[in-house]
């Protein structure tokens, strides 16, 4: 069984075409279960999607709200609820293909994850792209599977990913960051990852790249605090169980934040 773990903050129309191609998956609908977590927000949007999902009855969907606000608490409240034994992650603008979820899991095996292709969808524009994510994925999709130091790109998002509860093992997005929550939750289960598998180039997660999406509202300062932040709980994340953690993983993930704090231009 697969968990999607979908959270949702004031959803437009877009969430449908999240929730149509998770319809459209090869993979029978009963071996995986949807839960959409509603964060920071009330009325009109429980009602609209309770209206809504009766359109989709195949679904195993679950609508869970919280008042307070946050991916990150939304993601955690999300893995509480969870019952399967693979995780997969997708924020209510984006969608998969609809090969998606059944590649992966043909994939997945013990203390590994599956990552798949990943392309950007502009909204303004309605053009594509790759992402630094589908760079590391071509750069890494020869050899099949590679290690942590190796996919390392791979591990900075959660989503795009199939990851097995055993693998997770417990742990919890941290809510007192907003930027770069990802890259320090896919870290911190990192010591239970011995290996990334790359899926089928056309096993796809399109991300919708909007302008008013929280990494781009940012300030500059504010997102540089954000980041010296994560160095430290980097640094300390590796140091509380050496033994376990990888170290060329660990530098890599320090010294990609302090070349970020550097720059000028944030992407």
């Amino acid at each position: 069984m697969i968990s999607v773990i979908i959270p949702s903050y004031r959803p437009g129309d877009y969430i449908w075409k999240c929730l149509d191609s998770l319809n459209m998956q090869t993979l029978a609908k009963s071996e995986f279960e949807i839960i959409i977590v509603l964060n920071g927000c009330n009325e009109p949007y429980i009602s609209m999607l309770n209206n809504r999902l009766c359109n989709y009855p195949a679904l195993q969907v679950r609508l869970l709200h919280t008042d307070e606000g946050g991916v990150s608490n939304a993601r955690n409240i999300g893995l509480d609820a969870a019952t399967g034994d693979y995780l997969a992650l997708i924020d209510d603008d984006d969608w998969v293909t609809p090969t998606y979820l059944k590649d992966m899991l043909s994939m997945v095996k013990e203390n590994s994850i599956v990552a798949s292709n990943e392309i950007d969808y502009h909204e303004e524009t309605g053009e594509e792209s790759d992402s630094y994510i589908t760079r590391a994925f071509k750069r890494c999709k020869p050899y099949g599977y590679v290690s942590l130091f190796k996919g390392r790109s791979l591990m900075s998002s959660s989503c795009c990913k199939l990851i097995p509860r055993s693998v997770i093992n417990g742990k919890r997005f941290d809510t007192s960051f907003t930027l770069s929550e990802d890259s320090l939750f896919m870290t911190s289960i990192s010591s239970r990852v011995k290996t990334i598998i790359l899926s089928d180039e056309n096993c796809i997660y399109y991300r919708r790249v909007r302008q008013a999406s929280a990494s781009h509202r940012a300030s500059q300062t504010a997102k540089r605090q954000q980041i010296k932040r994560l160095i430290i709980a980097n640094i300390k994340m590796y140091f509380s169980d050496v033994a376990h953690n990888d170290m060329l993983f660990f530098t890599s993930r320090i010294v990609a934040a302090m070349l970020k704090v550097m720059k000028k231009n944030w992407i």
